[in-house]
């Protein structure tokens, strides 16, 4: 018998529209890396390019779980900007080479390359 993959073990993308969570892609950053269910329901307005400044969701949600880090949330942009060609969700869209889970896959690594944990797993 096959054993049952952790959910830790999938990563964000697991839960970006996930027919058991339904979130967006802002969403499943902050749920993934730790935000309460009041962080993660604030995100809800911020997928599909309704984040401030039509930025993409997935970016949003790594800049909003680094609120506190003036200097990590540039680096986070800057990161994000070089891997998906822009910040702006219509941007990213338009040019058809990174897919809205590519962005929450995009914005995990980055995050996880910053040494920060995910803490949506209950122990």
């Amino acid at each position: 018998m096959m054993q049952e993959e952790k959910n830790e073990d999938r990563g964000a993308a697991y839960f970006y529209h996930h027919p058991d969570f339904k979130f967006n892609c802002a969403q499943a950053i902050v749920h993934y890396f730790g935000g309460d269910a009041d962080a993660v329901e604030r995100m809800r307005k911020c997928g599909g390019g309704r984040a401030n400044l039509g930025n993409c969701g997935a970016l949003h949600g790594a800049l909003e779980i680094l609120k506190d880090s003036s200097w990590h949330r540039e680096l986070v942009y800057k990161k994000f900007v070089e891997r998906a060609g822009s910040p702006l969700c219509h941007e990213i869209r338009k040019g058809k080479g990174v897919s809205c889970k590519n962005c929450v896959e995009i914005a995990e690594a980055i995050l996880v390359e910053m040494d920060v944990k995910p803490k949506h797993i209950s122990e």
